[in-house]
């Protein structure tokens, strides 16, 4: 009698969720060099770098697509081992409502506006051995539920896990004088890597603005450095210390015009200190008469810590251009020059590529350049890292 008021429904309801669900699968291989044409700073650093990318993406949905599960593995391997990862960016259930939707698992959440730095964004740990730009992303283990009223979109976040930033080995370039060695981070919270990060943001849709309020309390996602004794001076330590942000996110569209901006105050137990960036970006439909479009960029960033920091944007000035062609390829490019307003010898330009072979090959490439004369700039690390990189992907 148990079995049959209690077995039966079970195999009824399995058997129903399997003729419903819906599945989709789909993966990208990316072939990547990247190559340094100056001597490296340090005696073991390489002059070149091969990476092998994996990722793929499988969805399943139920429940009249009420109900969805996302998964995102990340593999990349490296010829010299320095920039090896293996990730799940995604591992997320999602339950959508009309007003509400709730997340679970691990994720990836963007917030911010501006094209030259992301100061608001800070719910996942940058992975800096997948890209230089700070756009390449850990998945973060988070709990989130969204609410979507006419008065905005309110998300709310219990984060309860940190993701540490990975950093280069003593052979890879792009890094400090001395490395950081991948044990023994320290954290201010004695929890360590198991406190618990809240945090929340607000959004509202205008007729032609949008607008974000946020609040993070938690872990830092930026370390400070300590030089290691217990390596005898010969690498460094991250320290993450607790941090409360309040951020600010503005987008204002006029036409050809659009108006940006990110600003936060960060208070943390040695100091309080405010930070923004804020420009426009104007575009160009069919210039000269063509199908190309040119969208131009200025941005300016500020740190009111000045160089005190390992920040590159305490000061500085940006200018550049976005291209896009619109053609079948779907080719676009993206040049940027950025200057220390503070050191007129510190600057870094950089230019980014990428068009479609065909339906699923597709090639990028990017280059930076990197100049810094003096020791009072964090780009003085990296001025004999100037590179490009060319990337060949496939998708299927």
């Amino acid at each position: 009698m148990l079995l049959r008021f209690v077995l039966i429904p079970i195999i009824i309801s399995s058997f129903s969720f399997f003729v419903a669900a819906e599945s989709t699968v789909s993966a990208e291989l990316a072939f990547e060099q990247r190559m340094f044409w100056q001597s490296p700073a340090q005696a073991k650093q390489s002059s070149s770098s091969s990476v092998i990318k994996f990722e793929t993406e499988y969805t399943l949905t139920w429940d009249d697509g009420l109900q969805s599960v996302v998964f995102k593995p990340f593999f990349q391997l490296d010829n010299h081992e320095t920039r090896n990862t293996a990730d799940i960016r995604e591992l997320l259930w999602v339950y959508n409502q009309d007003t509400w939707a709730m997340r679970a698992g691990i994720g990836k959440v963007f917030w911010g506006q501006t094209e030259s730095f992301h100061l608001v964004d800070t719910i996942n740990q940058t992975d800096i051995l997948g890209g230089v730009d700070g756009e390449d992303k850990l998945g973060q283990p988070m709990l989130n539920l969204e609410i979507s009223k006419s008065w905005g979109s309110a998300s709310f976040f219990v984060l309860p896990y940190f993701r540490a930033r990975e950093y280069p080995d003593e052979t890879g370039r792009l890094r400090f004088t001395l490395p950081v060695h991948d044990e023994g981070n320290l954290y201010e919270s004695g929890q360590k890597e198991k406190h618990i990060d809240i945090a929340t943001r607000w959004v509202y849709f205008g007729d032609n603005w949008e607008g974000a309020i946020s609040y993070f309390d938690g872990t830092t996602r930026e370390p400070s450095f300590i030089v290691s004794e217990e390596w005898e001076k010969s690498k460094l330590t991250a320290y993450y210390p607790q941090m409360q942000q309040v951020g600010l996110e503005a987008l204002y569209t006029s036409g050809s015009w659009l108006l940006k901006l990110e600003a936060v105050q960060r208070r943390m137990t040695i100091d309080t200190y405010n930070a923004f960036v804020s420009g426009f970006e104007y575009t160009e439909y069919g210039v000269f008469n063509t199908a190309y479009d040119v969208g131009w960029i200025v941005e300016y960033q500020y740190d009111d810590r000045d160089s005190q920091v390992l920040s590159i944007a305490q000061n500085d000035f940006m200018v550049g251009a976005r291209v896009i062609l619109n053609d079948i390829a779907s080719s676009e490019f993206l040049v940027g020059y950025v200057q220390d307003l503070d050191v007129s010898s510190s600057n870094y330009s950089f230019i980014e590529a990428s068009s479609r072979l065909s339906d699923t090959w597709k090639l990028t490439a990017e280059a930076r350049v990197f100049n810094a004369k003096g020791k009072v700039d964090v780009l003085h690390y990296f001025k004999q890292d100037d590179f490009v990189e060319v990337s060949l992907q496939y998708y299927f």
